[in-house]
């Protein structure tokens, strides 16, 4: 009866620990797909801005509706920042949708560097320059993504590993 408690302990104890790993492994997966979606956010507002003299809160309105994925997006994010703070402009809704969304989603701060200031902007230049700056940005995103890529899966198979070994070592330890 002891021996089969120590091996169900065991059991519990490395599958905790694996967990442990797949858990952390899933935070950094979850931070990867926000810069992406953080990127398509900032080329989608390229591609209307370049073509349509719609004001900025009508069209994150319009994006939202038309993006059938937008229950947790940086989209939803702004359009629920710009209705809650009316007399709020632009780059304030800009600046706080994506502190909420980079807290959730865990956003590494090199990836929130380009997006920062590029709220602030918008709505006050020519579609030109906005334009420029919109694709500029987006460039700057998928370097970073690029960059993100074999760090994430050498990440990902590590910590996976790590969970399993370290659950292993503690079971030797203890028995």
């Amino acid at each position: 009866m002891s021996g089969m408690i120590k091996l169900l302990g065991g059991v519990l104890v490395i599958l905790a620990c694996t967990l442990l790993g797949l858990q952390y492994a899933a935070k950094k997966q979850t931070a990867f797909r926000a810069v992406r979606e953080l990127k398509e956010v900032i080329l989608l507002l390229h591609r209307h801005i370049s073509f349509c003299l719609e004001p900025l809160p009508e069209l994150v309105h319009r994006l939202c509706r038309e993006k059938e994925d937008a229950a947790d997006s940086f989209l939803k994010r702004l359009q629920e920042e710009l209705e809650g703070m009316e007399e709020v402009s632009f780059g304030c809704a800009w600046a706080q949708a994506l502190t909420h969304f980079a807290e959730e989603k865990g956003v590494p701060a090199e990836a929130l560097a380009p997006v920062q200031g590029l709220g602030e902007g918008l709505g006050s230049m020519d579609s030109e320059t906005e334009s420029a700056r919109l694709a500029f940005c987006a460039e700057e995103l998928e370097r970073l993504l690029q960059e993100m890529k074999p760090a994430l899966r050498q990440t990902e198979k590590t910590t996976k590993s790590l969970g399993v070994l370290s659950g292993i070592l503690i079971v030797i330890l203890f028995i």
